[in-house]
């Protein structure tokens, strides 16, 4: 039971070893790019009555708040 709880050593949480960057920053990354994409595509479908700045400093404070949320809530 004892082997079944431990970490798998092959597993690191760095993408490249030795680069300070990790798998679930990349997914952050991925995330938020897949989120502006289809906002933009359902934006642009429906006719949306906001502009491309107005959405893009709508998902610039959301990335921040989602961070910094997540920062205090993870602490």
């Amino acid at each position: 039971m004892v082997a079944m709880l431990e970490f798998p050593k092959w597993l690191s949480p760095e993408i490249i070893p030795g680069l300070p960057f990790r798998w679930y920053g990349l997914m952050y990354l991925i995330a938020f790019g897949v989120t502006w994409l289809l906002f933009k595509r359902e934006s642009r479908r429906l006719g949306a009555p906001w502009t491309e700045d107005e959405a893009a400093n709508f998902f610039i404070w959301g990335i921040v708040g989602i961070l910094v949320g997540g920062r205090l809530a993870g602490t």
